[in-house]
């Protein structure tokens, strides 16, 4: 019971931080993240391909299911 409480302890901090932190996340976004997520996005698809990162993590998945290894709920308590 008392981890219970010591995680509900936790969430309040957390809410008050996010709180306390997300006017300054609106100013970061405005003085420009912008072009730096297109950057990372070009890199994204030039080293993944079209379809970026989830196109990788679909083909993985894609390879698991051919091996009989996608649910890992069978192979774990």
């Amino acid at each position: 019971m008392s981890s219970q409480r010591g995680l509900r302890r936790h969430l309040r901090c957390d809410d008050v931080g996010a709180a306390a932190s997300f006017p300054r996340c609106r100013r970061v976004r405005r003085e420009g993240l912008h072009e730096p997520g297109e950057r990372f996005e070009d890199e994204e698809h030039a080293r993944f391909g079209k379809a970026g990162f989830d196109g990788i993590v679909a083909q993985i998945a894609e390879i698991e299911r051919s091996l009989d290894i996608f649910e890992l709920g069978r192979f774990t308590p």
